[in-house]
């Protein structure tokens, strides 16, 4: 089993049509700072360079190696099914005694040539563009100024790249939170509950490993949830009375990393005065004891037959979770990888190898039948943001990015509650902050970073304010990130003016901050409508305005998750606790859209 790398969960794609769509540019590189994400480059060289710019003060200068005659400088991003790609670039070749052939280029990961512009002109910046319709579902496309000539002894060769801009026009989208469309199915296909445990894949066409087959009508059994049977569990009943996840006696087999867990079979409990079998006293739920029925935790009725502080056995059984998957083979036949069965947590299987993964279905606890909501299509990957959106975002931390890139010292300090502090990370390493100052030294290696943080398990800002100057300010920050899921209970004017007030306090010292909004929670918490998983909690879109109003950069983690379902990720796997504490691939997404940033 493999844990998937990207993020999915929800219900029916909405599809709108590419001419409907505005172009999006998803990049636009002058060469004047560092990027806003890496290029790679192989053969010769590449550095920004000021002895040509076509506008501003510098541009990008390739250089051609000896060997082979070859420079290549290239960007990979995500790309989506019937969408429509621009690329556009200045060049500049001088007049020099060597030779070189230099190329714009939109390629697949493996250096097919989808579409290119040639130069003509010499001893003057001319204008290179290319387009290209996405007719083969590809999910990546490779922007590559390259120079191919393959004639050895043409090292030292230069030419100058400026301007580079790739634009994104139409193609499949879908409304935020709901189910996507597998980009690699050509028709039919679709997956629909066929009564019980059992899904049927309607007859159509997919391309797999770059081909089309067709797939006939099946049916497919899904396999019940795994039941656990838990016998003799001793432990002695508080007089609490069982509320929720965290008040009462828990079951031992219920609990996640702390609170209890929704997993108990209903009406599966007996409590005993003796293990075994026959022969001691069975007592009775309502007269010696009592359950909120759900969450696996119990109370002692002080009037009952159950003396306090004497030890009880106990039986009860538990549902586990599963994420299964569905694929489509070469031939075209239809298959189902079974997941690894958890209380938390469950491994999403991959397709078999050379396979399609045509959709999930998720097995949460106590699933007896499938239906909508359990169907998972595989959709398209995450989008990459505006670029004009993320150069205002990116202009917000611009005194931190631009002593890092100085190599100079900067502090962070990380304000939160619990996920900041690191729940429910397996290692320290993980947790989304230290991974953030991790990679930010891995990126600016020269910067020296002190890091503080400042998380505390169970507080919101509200609570955490008072000691804003101790936890905070003491330290002279150049940058705090801002992240509290808790906040999500409180009413929309104490979010608003608690972190008006910490964004303030950190201006006045010339800080900066990020505002990160927070990761989905448990289900039943999120109140979603209908089988999708969109944005429900008020407080996040005041989050999203706190950070236009005030000018301070946004890191959207909410919308990183809200997307899962259309990739078909059903998202509570990813919550470690099967609360509101996600696992090392949640703490990954923070990560993700902190690093946007820099």
């Amino acid at each position: 089993m493999v844990r998937a790398t990207v993020l999915l969960v929800s219900v029916l794609a909405v599809i709108a049509l590419g001419e409907e769509a505005a172009p999006r540019t998803l990049l636009s590189e002058s060469f004047e700072s560092a990027p806003m994400a890496p290029w790679q480059h192989i053969w010769g060289e590449a550095a920004n360079s000021t002895e040509q710019s076509h506008e501003g003060r510098q541009s990008l200068k390739c250089t051609v190696e000896n060997k082979y005659g070859m420079s290549v400088h290239y960007r990979d991003l995500p790309a989506k099914a019937g969408a429509t790609y621009i690329l556009s670039a200045s060049l500049f070749i001088p007049w020099q005694d060597k030779t070189c052939f230099p190329q714009l280029q939109l390629c697949n990961v493996n250096w097919g040539v989808k579409a290119q512009a040639t130069p003509v002109e010499k001893g003057e910046w001319e204008n290179l563009r290319c387009r290209w319709t996405n007719t083969e579902n590809l999910k990546t496309i490779r922007v590559a100024l390259h120079d191919n000539c393959r004639q050895a002894g043409a090292g030292g060769a230069a030419y100058f790249w400026d301007d580079v801009e790739l634009t994104e026009e139409g193609g499949i989208s879908v409304t935020p939170g709901e189910r996507g469309q597998n980009p690699d199915v050509i028709s039919g296909l679709e997956v629909r509950p066929s009564g019980g445990m059992q899904v049927a894949v309607t007859a159509g066409k997919a391309r797999v490993l770059g081909r089309e087959v067709s797939v006939a009508e099946t049916t497919l059994d899904i396999a019940p949830p795994q039941m656990l049977g838990i016998t003799d569990e001793a432990t002695t009943l508080t007089d609490e009375v069982p509320v929720s996840f965290g008040k009462g006696t828990a079951l031992v087999q219920c609990l996640g990393s702390g609170p209890t867990l929704p997993c108990l079979e209903p009406g599966s409990i007996v409590v005993k005065e003796k293990p075994g079998g026959p022969g001691g006293l069975v007592y009775e739920q309502g007269r010696d004891w009592r359950t909120d029925g759900t969450w696996g935790r119990l109370g002692r009725l002080p009037e009952g037959r159950i003396q306090s502080g004497r030890k009880v056995y106990i039986d009860y059984r538990i549902h586990l979770m599963r994420v299964d998957t569905l694929c489509i083979d070469p031939t075209g036949r239809v298959s189902l990888r079974q997941g690894d069965s958890q209380r938390v947590c469950p491994s999403i299987p991959a397709a078999d190898y050379g396979s399609l993964a045509l959709c999930r279905i998720f097995i949460d606890y106590g699933c007896r039948a499938i239906t909508e909501k359990e169907i998972y299509p595989v959709g398209e990957d995450y989008p990459q943001p505006d670029v004009d959106f993320l150069s205002v975002q990116r202009a917000r931390v611009a005194k931190t990015r631009k002593k890092l890139e100085q190599g100079q010292d900067v502090t962070l300090v990380a304000w939160g509650d619990s996920v900041t502090a690191g729940g429910e990370a397996s290692r320290p390493e993980l947790r989304f902050a230290d991974a953030f100052v991790q990679a930010l030294r891995y990126k600016y290696p020269n910067a020296r970073i002190k890091f503080i943080n400042a998380g505390r398990g169970g507080w919101t800002t509200s609570r955490s304010l008072p000691l804003f100057a101790d936890d905070v300010l003491k330290y002279k920050p150049d940058l705090v990130t801002m992240e509290f899921v808790n906040d999500m209970g409180l009413d929309a004017q104490t979010v608003r003016r608690n972190w008006s007030e910490a964004i303030d306090r950190v201006r006045a010292i010339g800080g900066e901050s990020i505002v990160i909004t927070p990761h989905f929670e448990m289900p039943m918490r999120m109140n979603f409508p209908g089988n999708g998983t969109p944005e429900t909690r008020p407080n996040v879109e005041v989050l999203r305005k706190i950070s236009e109003e005030k000018q301070v950069a946004l890191a959207d983690a909410s919308k990183r998750w809200e997307h899962l379902i259309t990739e078909g990720i059903p998202y509570p796997v990813h919550l470690h606790n099967g609360i509101n504490h996600p696992d090392d691939f949640g703490h990954a997404l923070f990560v993700e859209e902190l690093m946007r940033l820099f």
